[in-house]
């Protein structure tokens, strides 16, 4: 046999199998073209691909001849390893023509043959194959990497979609916020005429409403200000405890008190006041006693007490409600995470961020079926900013109702 018998069948047979590939619908019909039309352009000849521009390299075989050995996993990496080893397989004669497109070079195409030379016939033929393969991986390279584009485009199209429904949002809700805030200023206004004629048993009331209104007014301004209190910690105000829990209790007073089944509990001795603002505070013991009420529907009790440990003022509000399960109790302080039904998730998670923003914490203890206890600490005012208060009057443990 010579080495004319391994020779392509002519410039015929080469063009028909260039012209099938160029017009190949995609990379499958591509491949299995080259692959059935290879065996008779190059008999006897073993074929691989070595696509080294690849995220770990690449090595696809085309055509193996009979017993041949399964190319190694790294043999797109090194093609003179490659060609070390088709050498060891027994394999005389190799060439490479290099896959070469639109000035990159991908890989290689690797004809191999284990007793005839490999004449210059072959690897003009083999280069004309080789540089319609690299067009077709180029062609494929780009396919995927415009689609990777489309869906990186779109996802910033919806992303800024969202932003700008977002800030339209933001927008509405400051304009209602200020709406709400002229809405609650007349409301103190006109608590303040009823005062000036109310009887005497009416100014609790009428005092406890204007100090709703007015915290209200309070949180709007935060919201108006898009300000963030969890970003820097804020100095406050010198505040008695006594004070906070005695305000939350008659701001919270439409909740319990046509309940006769819940019974509430104060324990606050004399302690030294806290700074915070008053307004938070207040906004943060309304959530927990709400909180504490809401999960007590058949009845139950709740205590508020106070404590002094390592310079912070701790209000603790225990209920004997169902409990938290162990695995939602690091998760109930999380925005938009309720263990209650219609419950929205923002009360504690805005109330812990508060609690953060004056260097102090909010936290729970909980065993199901006894209960929970939160526990709100915030540091102690300064000696210096005491001084410059009024002297402040402990008051003993009692019983609300």
């Amino acid at each position: 046999m010579t080495t004319s018998s391994y020779m392509p069948n002519g410039q015929a047979d080469i063009a028909t199998l260039l012209h099938a590939l160029a017009e190949a619908a995609d990379s499958r019909v591509f491949f299995a073209t080259l692959c059935r039309a290879l065996p008779t352009l190059f008999p006897h000849t073993r074929v691989d691909l070595l696509i080294s521009d690849w995220s770990n390299g690449l090595c696809l075989p085309l055509v193996s001849d009979q017993g041949a050995l399964p190319a190694p996993s790294d043999a797109g990496h090194n093609a003179d390893a490659f060609a070390a080893w088709l050498a060891d397989c027994g394999y005389a004669a190799v060439a490479m023509q290099p896959l070469n497109g639109a000035g990159r070079h991908l890989g290689w195409l690797v004809l191999a043959r284990r007793t005839v030379p490999i004449d210059e016939g072959v690897q003009a033929f083999a280069g004309q194959i080789a540089a319609v393969t690299a067009l077709r991986l180029l062609h494929e390279y780009w396919r995927d990497e415009l689609a990777l584009r489309d869906d990186t485009i779109a996802i910033l199209e919806r992303r800024l979609y969202e932003h700008e429904d977002m800030r339209l949002r933001a927008t509405l809700a400051v304009g209602t916020a200020h709406d709400i805030g002229n809405l609650l200023a007349s409301v103190v206004g006109h608590a303040q005429m009823m005062q000036r004629e109310a009887p005497a048993e009416l100014q609790p009331d009428l005092q406890t409403i204007i100090r709703a209104a007015r915290d209200g007014n309070t949180l709007l301004r935060r919201l108006i200000a898009l300000k963030s209190t969890g970003l820097a910690t804020q100095e406050g105000q010198v505040v008695a405890m006594s004070s906070l829990v005695r305000d939350a209790l008659a701001l919270t007073r439409p909740f319990w008190d046509n309940r006769p089944d819940i019974e509430i509990q104060t324990e606050m001795p004399g302690l030294p006041p806290v700074r915070a603002h008053a307004a938070d505070m207040r906004e943060i013991l309304v959530n927990l006693i709400i909180n504490a009420i809401s999960v007590m529907p058949s009845g139950g009790l709740l205590v508020i007490s106070s404590r002094c440990e390592d310079n912070y003022g701790i209000i603790e509000v225990t209920d004997t409600g169902q409990g938290i399960p162990a695995e939602y109790q690091a998760r109930i302080f999380q925005p938009l995470t309720s263990t209650k039904e219609g419950g929205h998730g923002l009360g504690l998670s805005v109330s812990r961020t508060l609690a953060e923003s004056y260097g102090g914490t909010l936290t729970v203890e909980s065993t199901p079926g006894e209960g929970a206890i939160f526990m709100l600490a915030v540091p102690l005012a300064r000696p210096s900013e005491v001084a410059l208060k009024e002297a402040w009057a402990p008051s003993t443990a009692h019983l609300t109702r």
